[in-house]
């Protein structure tokens, strides 16, 4: 079975994003829950500030791409959010839902 032109094109883009990445390695072994939260938040972040510095020069080249970017930088800062809501303080005692 032969590949079609458009999964050989996205397998190429795949591995140069992670050839190309600005993300730094991480580190082998076993690391605390609390550090792992802190890891994936900061790639997580750092995967939205690269997608935000990119918008602008592929929305003056094509907008509905920069829409599709609009929106993967949404859900990500969302799962950044719930990522780290991990390592979060309560700040108020729940013992009950609200009424």
């Amino acid at each position: 079975m032969k590949a079609s032109p458009t999964l050989a094109s996205n397998l190429q883009m795949v591995l140069t994003v992670s050839t190309d990445t600005r993300l730094d390695e991480l580190t082998g072994g076993l690391i605390s829950t609390k550090d792992a939260v802190k890891l994936v938040t900061a790639r997580l972040e750092r995967t939205v500030k690269t997608t935000r510095d990119v918008h602008d020069e592929v929305d003056e080249e094509d907008p509905t791409s920069a829409d599709l970017l609009h929106a993967a930088i949404e859900r990500l800062e969302q799962l950044a959010w719930m990522v780290n809501a991990e390592t979060m303080t309560p700040s108020a005692a729940v013992t009950e839902p609200a009424k």
